[in-house]
Order: structure tokens, then sequence, then C-alpha cells
């Protein structure tokens, strides 16, 4: 494996780096891996989506998984015991790698994500409303059909270009319903707060006159 190391800031889209190394129990190493990945509109069929997804910047996708440090030797070609360990403000072990684009039997370590409705494990299901996925950092949660999303992210090894994840359709945002009132050419909101919030969030002005 070639180890030619970059900052994660840097990372281009379908680059991976082999971020980190940290010790766990079995004197077992569990690997990171990182990769820069541009999903939007994958789960859209809508032009929009399609036609504006390349100025979009996405952030870095992480997946975690053991590994004895003999095959880590065997297929990166770096001795554990002769790494610059530190430990983190957890108290764990850890080490900083970020080598780009590492490679195992020939092939490339890869990122794939695989979006689900379905929690995989009771740790999901224990902190579902804090790692289900959102519409930003602090935005809505996103369903299908009705349903929160796990984003899942796994490691593989592959050298196609194109990887398939499997990104679901979102629900869209239904809005508050307007009807129309008896006096001629006003209208009504059923819930003019929360109307007025998402036309906030979504950057809309709207003046909203009120009765006599």
């Amino acid at each position: 494996m070639k180890k030619v190391r970059v900052k994660p800031e840097n990372l281009k889209v379908g680059d991976t780096l082999l971020m980190s190394f940290r010790m766990i129990d079995s004197g077992k190493v569990l690997v990171e891996i990182g990769e820069r990945i541009n999903v939007r509109g994958s789960g859209s069929n809508k032009a929009i989506d399609a036609f504006n997804s390349s100025e979009y910047e996405p952030g870095i996708r992480r997946a975690w998984y053991p590994a004895l440090p003999e095959d880590i030797n065997k297929h990166f070609g770096l001795d554990v015991s002769k790494l610059k360990w530190t430990l983190n403000d957890r108290g764990q072990e850890i080490v900083n790698l970020n080598y780009l684009n590492p490679k195992a039997l020939g092939k490339r370590l890869r990122i794939i994500v695989q979006e689900t409705v379905h929690p995989k494990n009771e740790y999901q299901v224990d902190n579902a409303m804090n790692i289900a996925k959102r519409r930003g950092a602090d935005g809505d949660y996103c369903t299908h059909n009705g349903a929160l999303i796990f984003a899942n992210t796994d490691v593989i090894l592959t050298n196609d270009e194109q990887i398939n994840h499997t990104i679901l359709p979102i629900d869209q945002v239904k809005y508050e319903s307007i009807k129309k009132s008896s006096i001629s050419n006003q209208m009504e909101l059923t819930d003019v707060e929360a109307f007025m919030k998402r036309c906030e969030d979504e950057g809309i002005s709207v003046e909203i006159s009120k009765k006599d």
C-alpha cells in the first residue's frame, strides 16, 4: 500500500482514507475508514436534484471494522507495535494515519451506504432519535413512508468506480392546509404559527394580514 497522507478536509469525492487505528479488547485494532461520498439526489427522481448535485460538498462518511495486528501488517504493511500511539480524551489508545486510498488483496477499501428503516441492533433502537437521518445537523428527521431512516455504513473491497449505495426516498414535507374563508380574497390558515415557521425554514417571506 502506498503511504500518501492527505488531510481529511482535502479529501476529494470518490477517494478514501485509512483514517486511524484504535486499540480494542481481545488484542484487536479498530480500523477507521473515511470516504467523501456524494449521494445527493440518489433517492430522488426529480431533475432539480440530479442537475444540482455537483454543487453540494458532502461530508466524510466513516465506517469501522476490527482487525488482527498481523493482518494489518500483511495487508497495509504497518506494524502496529511501531506506531506512535496516543490517548484521546476518552482514554483510548489511538493513532491518526490519513493514508490515501488504502488497498488490500489488490482492491480498494471503499465505503458503502445502506439506508434502512429497520434498526440493525439494540444500540440503534435505544438511540434512534440521536442517530436517525435528519435534514441537516439540527433539522427535521428524514422519513421514508413515515418511518425514521438509519444510514448504515460498511467497508467493502472493490475496484468498481461506482458503488451501489442504498438511498431511500425521503417523504416530502407537508405544509399545513390553507382554507378559503368567507371573506372575499382572504385566506385562513389552520395553523398560522406552523405555516410561518415552515416558510422561515425554507427562506420564504410571507406577510399575513390580521382580520379587523
